[in-house]
């Protein structure tokens, strides 16, 4: 009778560990790119309330009428904690090993062999 426990595929868990590292990094980077540069360099809240140079950044940081300067600056916030205050770009990359720890495994947990075998098959080429 079977026990129940479930044992991951060694190289489906790897292969996926490096692919979620390099998405999140990369979809970090797309984050800031659509954001623009206030990522890196949006005013303080202190430039804001400030009584002659706040006016003028709301007017400069005016967007659509439908979207209120202090909900893109909320915005703005947000994607700035997420993409330069937060550790997670560095853990989702090195968290559970190094990426070459991770290929090491999903190379020798493989059968290589059989897959390069396959690959001749689909190919055309005769071995």
């Amino acid at each position: 009778m079977p026990s129940g426990t479930y044992f991951i595929d060694p190289v489906l868990a790897n292969a996926s560990k490096i692919h979620e590292g390099k998405e999140m990094a990369e979809a970090t980077r797309l984050m800031i790119d659509i954001a623009g540069g206030f990522v890196a360099d949006l005013p303080s809240d202190r430039d804001f309330d400030h009584p002659k140079v706040g006016p003028l950044l709301k007017k400069y940081l005016k967007g659509s009428d439908q979207a209120p300067v202090e909900d893109r600056v909320k915005m703005f916030r947000l994607i700035e904690k997420m993409a330069m205050e937060s550790a997670d770009t560095i853990s989702d990359i090195h968290g559970g090993g190094s990426p070459a720890a991770h290929r090491l495994t999903i190379f020798r947990e493989s059968n290589t062999q059989a897959k390069m075998k396959a690959a001749k098959r689909l190919a055309g080429i005769e071995s």
